[in-house]
């Protein structure tokens, strides 16, 4: 089982809840490459994916494992873009309200390259960022704490 962060914007977040999916597009913004199709296509069904809203309100959104391999969908349902690759989500772990990327910083690794998480630039412009298993047991702590019964 692999665990992952997912970031999203607090309106495609929505969106994500509503349609019990997340999605990457085909290029990421700072890179203008495919790292977003690098990562989503090596999700599995039954992986841990934690998704992060990445503006100044958002947070640590909730948890979700995932319920289907990655596939390509060409139908716009979020609103800011496109983002073919796809996944569908299941269990809805929702938190009451986000967890800061404060109380995150420092305590969780991207396990593609060993380094922490710090800053927000850490996550900026990456779509998804595998991380270590102790890593998603201290999230999920954390998630406990704030779950919204849905």
């Amino acid at each position: 089982m692999q665990y992952w962060i997912c970031n999203t914007t607090p309106e495609n977040w929505l969106l994500c809840l509503s349609d019990l999916s997340y999605g990457v597009p085909e290029t990421d913004s700072l890179r203008k490459k495919v790292y977003g199709l690098d990562q989503i296509s090596q999700v599995k069904i039954g992986d841990g994916v934690f998704i992060y809203s990445s503006k100044t309100s958002g947070g640590l959104m909730g948890y979700f494992t995932v319920n289907s391999e990655m596939y390509e969908d060409r139908n716009r349902i979020w609103v800011d873009k496109l983002y073919p690759y796809r996944i569908k989500l299941a269990e809805k772990n929702v938190l009451s309200s986000p967890i800061p990327f404060a109380e995150i910083k420092g305590r969780i690794h991207n396990k593609k390259t060993g380094v922490l998480i710090s800053d927000g630039a850490s996550l900026l412009g990456k779509s998804m960022i595998p991380i270590f298993p102790a890593d998603a047991e201290y999230l999920l702590t954390l998630v406990d704490k704030n779950q919204l019964s849905i």
